[in-house]
């Protein structure tokens, strides 16, 4: 036969269960408490290190703005003629016209010394230069 409990021992051991109940869910809830913390960590790690590499990638974008801008740049420049102005001659006229330029501010032509800026337009000279092929001048591309 089994030994018939007070009702305090009873209460008692209700208690005692309750209190290990509520012992174990203190337990759980710092276990959870401290996953959603790391969690929480994390998340703010992540966020972080995203924003990082969204400014990298900003600068780093603007960095290849401003060196494409200053290639631009300095295509420009070394398109734009340096020094003094190179002499120019026109062979033929209207349509068929081409214009040349010389490379050289002086050259020697047939024995003579002779200097760019003195050859003229349609002159014996440039046409001598252009069929002989000479380096001192180069055809000038027609604009389009």
């Amino acid at each position: 036969m089994s030994e018939v409990k007070s009702p305090e021992a009873l209460l008692q051991d209700a208690l005692n269960a309750e209190q290990g109940r509520t012992k174990q869910l203190t337990l759980d809830l710092g276990t959870e408490r401290a996953a959603r913390t790391t969690a929480q960590t994390q998340a703010r790690a992540f966020e972080k290190e995203r924003d990082d590499e969204r400014a990298a990638h900003t600068k780093t974008k603007n960095e290849l703005a401003d060196a494409n801008k200053l290639v631009d740049e300095l295509t420009q420049k070394l398109s734009e003629p340096t020094g003094p102005k190179a002499h120019t001659a026109t062979l033929g006229s209207g349509a068929s016209a081409q214009t040349y330029r010389f490379v050289v501010p002086q050259f020697h032509f047939e024995g003579a010394k002779v200097k760019a800026e003195d050859v003229k337009n349609n002159s014996d000279v440039l046409k001598a230069l252009v069929k002989a092929g000479a380096q001192v001048i180069e055809l000038v591309p027609a604009k389009q």
